[in-house]
């Protein structure tokens, strides 16, 4: 019994605590009254300790809580059952907020990284940072020896550690830079010292630093063979003929070769110079040195119509000044023309191309070759060409690009080659200079190969006809040797002077 009426109780005081403010009574669900049940120990616990001493000691017992009704209880079922919905929903839109910002935060440090790692990768390649200026060597090969490669780094160690004398390991790397470009025994190709590299490109260039005039020694000092067009020589009053006594003060047929180089190959220098003219008369000029790039073409009249064109050597412009020439011997009615490679050591391929074109009609004039044989370049010619008969000249000296042409020409059946075997080099250069310390490097890159096929490194190209200059003129240039005693272009004149009998 005791228990039933505690039971009672215990019901009575959940349906008082569940009675509205408008004294309606509200039916709870079991989740309500255990919702309420722990808001009522709750409020019990933070009643405060005066209202429970006073209520100790008046003695009295708390005041009975009226019964909800039935009406209130359903009406607080309805309303309690709506919290947890509403605060479910405000969960997961705190998680969506939580999840949308992770999100944000993410792909804002992807961005910022990306944009960084840019930033530094572009930084490290415009300016060559000290990755790539680090003191490390890289060695791609498959075929390399790591053994070698530890025997290398051995070596500088044994050096700096046991060498008696104090040295400059730059030097040394020097040395080892040199040595490793020779070993590949390259017959054309090297490496230029720092400051050595301009005379190479000066040579290729066909260029080189004087006063612009050829001389060759006489009795008397010095002979002018040659005066270039525009050149401080001829700005001078200097003309071919005239005679250089004194340079400098000194007597200039007891100058070597070496003191005027010396004295020339400065650029700005000023030179004082004496020369008597053919008329008796005395030059005294002032001269300066510069950069002197002569005229690589030559024209001269001969007899019957025969128009003479000298190819020095291919280097910028030839191409243009050939193609000027041949325009003055057509407008001249040229009977024949000869070209005169003799001497021509080479130069620009794509000059020599642009001249074999002029010559030659429609065709292959060329193709270029790396080491795997593939086929790098394919030269060809247009329909155009010279129509009226064509000798060309060569001697042992004619290589290279003057080669080129040659070749062409033979295989085109174009026009009989006077002269004798020429020099046999068919390979390309490609050259990096460092401008830092002058220094530069020139490798062979390329077999050419004639149109029928043949390449003619070290074989060269034998004349069609054979004829040899006396030796006193083997290797004399073509306008230095005397009238009459020229026996390789007596015999082109006399071979188009047969053709158009």
């Amino acid at each position: 019994m005791d228990d039933e009426n505690e039971k009672k109780i215990d019901n009575e005081v959940k349906t008082e605590e569940a009675k509205g403010t408008d004294g309606e009574n509200r039916v709870l669900s079991p989740w309500a009254a255990r919702f309420f049940d722990e808001v009522a120990v709750s409020d019990i616990k933070e009643e405060p300790k005066e209202a429970q001493e006073s209520s100790e000691n008046s003695g009295e017992n708390p005041p009975e809580e009226e019964k909800p009704s039935e009406e209130q209880r359903e009406v607080s079922e309805e309303t309690v059952s709506e919290i947890p919905d509403e605060e479910e929903a405000e969960d997961g839109d705190k998680v969506k907020l939580n999840f949308l910002s992770l999100f944000l935060a993410f792909a804002v440090v992807i961005i910022v990284t990306v944009f960084v790692t840019f930033l530094v990768a572009r930084g490290m390649y415009k300016k060559e940072t000290k990755i790539y200026k680090s003191s490390s060597v890289c060695f791609d090969d498959k075929k390399l020896d790591a053994d070698k490669v530890a025997k290398f780094q051995e070596i500088l160690d044994f050096v700096r550690a046991n060498y008696y004398k104090d040295y400059d390991i730059n030097d040394m790397i020097e040395g080892a830079i040199e040595g490793m470009v020779s070993s590949l025994e390259d017959p054309y190709g090297g490496y230029y010292a720092p400051g050595n590299m301009d005379s190479y490109t000066s040579f290729v260039e066909g260029s080189y630093t004087g006063v612009g005039f050829s001389v060759s020694a006489c009795e008397e000092g010095l002979l002018v063979t040659e005066v270039f067009e525009g050149s401080p020589a001829e700005k001078a009053g200097f003309v071919a003929g005239d005679v250089i006594t004194r340079i400098n003060g000194k007597a200039a047929a007891e100058l070597s070769t070496e003191e005027l180089s010396a004295i020339l190959k400065v650029e700005g220098t000023a030179i004082k110079i004496k020369a008597v003219k053919a008329d008796g008369s005395v030059l005294d000029a002032e001269v300066v040195t510069e950069k002197i790039i002569p005229q690589s073409v030559e024209y001269r009249e001969l007899r019957s119509g025969i128009k003479y064109i000298e190819i020095k050597q291919f280097i910028k412009d030839t191409s243009k000044e050939f193609k000027a020439a041949v325009d003055k011997a057509a407008e001249a009615g040229a009977k024949g023309i000869i070209i005169d490679l003799r001497n021509n050591p080479g130069g620009y391929a794509d000059e020599a191309t642009a001249v074999a074109d002029i010559i030659l009609p429609e065709g292959t004039i060329a193709t270029s070759r790396d080491r795997n044989d593939k086929i790098l370049t394919e030269i060809k010619s247009d329909k155009n060409e010279i129509t009226v008969p064509v000798v060309i000249l060569v001697n042992q000296n004619s290589a290279s690009a003057s080669e080129l042409v040659t070749g062409a020409f033979r295989d085109f059946k174009k026009g009989e080659i006077v002269g004798v075997h020429t020099y046999g080099k068919a390979l390309s250069q490609i050259n990096r200079v460092f401008d830092k310390d002058g220094s530069g490097i020139v490798l062979s890159y390329s077999r050419y190969f004639t149109p029928s096929g043949e390449c003619i490194d070290g074989v060269g190209i034998e004349p069609t006809v054979k004829v040899e200059l006396a030796e006193e003129y083997k290797n004399t240039m073509p306008l230095e040797i005397p009238e009459g005693q020229d026996l390789q272009l007596n015999k082109a004149i006399e071979i188009i002077e047969g053709g158009n009998d």
